[in-house]
């Protein structure tokens, strides 16, 4: 089979859309993963501030970090209390006074800390390994995954006296579990968007290319009845773009061979009658 100017002009289409498709979904995976990322950062600086808040208000309430280092559970409990809490409306605030250590603090006194219900985070287990705390001196109260000085201090304030620091890791990509499940489910969707568009582009691209090399086709068949002495034949013209102009040109020329077949002819006829009675003549 030849390579013919359908398939080429398939080929092309098929290709510019399979570009255009990957290119499509390479920007739109860069750009939601960077912006997933920064709502991510957003939602745990938002937890952070509040566990700030927290912690303060539970040192205040112990009067040192002792309770923390006897039961490590409280520190995930205080984690528990500090992640935002995405309510809307007349009961936004009543769920932040329910999570809300300072005020359940005042109200229950600081051993209710420990006694909230217990919410699963909106992104996968962020209850510390990515924070920790460090005492006034900077030495570590819970457990800290990285060192010092690749993290983040958030001062704790008591009384307008620094009693401890928070320690935060910057999250750089995406590293929880859920994130990843969503991140991966996101570009899956994206994958199967690109590949059903490159199948559309496939069905509608060899029509097109059919119906674009159709007027060729038609050219190729009369000139070669042209170049067989049938300079009748002549090209419908359906476009005004180049492959018109073209079908133009072919008439035009189609034309003036005919006319000058015919004079030909007129002009063998003309010359066969002027020969004749001279030709009689002499015989």
């Amino acid at each position: 089979m030849r390579f013919t100017i359908k398939y080429k002009l398939f080929l092309t289409l098929l290709l510019t859309t399979i570009v255009v498709v990957a290119s499509m979904v390479f920007l739109v995976k860069w750009s939601f993963e960077r912006g997933f990322l920064e709502y991510v950062n957003r939602v745990e600086q938002e937890m952070h501030n509040n566990l700030v808040t927290n912690l303060a208000d539970a040192y205040k309430g112990k009067g040192s970090w002792d309770f923390l280092k006897e039961d490590p559970r409280q520190w995930k409990d205080i984690h528990r209390s500090s992640i935002p809490i995405p309510a809307l409306g007349e009961g936004r605030e009543e769920a932040r006074q329910q999570f809300r250590p300072r005020q359940r603090a005042e109200k229950d006194g600081p051993e209710s800390l420990s006694n909230r219900p217990h919410r699963k985070p909106p992104f996968g287990k962020r209850r510390g390994g990515r924070d920790c705390l460090l005492d006034e001196n900077k030495i570590a109260i819970t457990r800290c995954r990285s060192p010092e000085s690749e993290m983040k201090l958030k001062n704790i304030v008591v009384d307008e006296q620094i009693v401890g620091y928070l320690a935060i890791s910057p999250r750089k990509k995406l590293s929880e579990r859920h994130d990843l499940q969503f991140s991966q489910q996101q570009h899956r969707f994206l994958l199967i968007l690109g590949f059903c568009i490159v199948l559309i582009s496939a069905v509608v691209a060899f029509p097109v290319s059919r119906q674009l090399v159709k007027p060729i086709n038609k050219l190729t068949g009369a000139t070669r009845k042209l170049a067989a002495g049938e300079y009748q034949s002549r090209v419908n013209v359906g476009s005004s773009d180049e492959l018109g102009d073209l079908s133009r040109d072919f008439n035009t020329l189609a034309m003036t061979l005919e006319n000058n077949e015919q004079a030909r002819q007129q002009w063998i006829a003309d010359i066969s009658h002027e020969l004749r009675t001279p030709l009689s003549v002499l015989r």
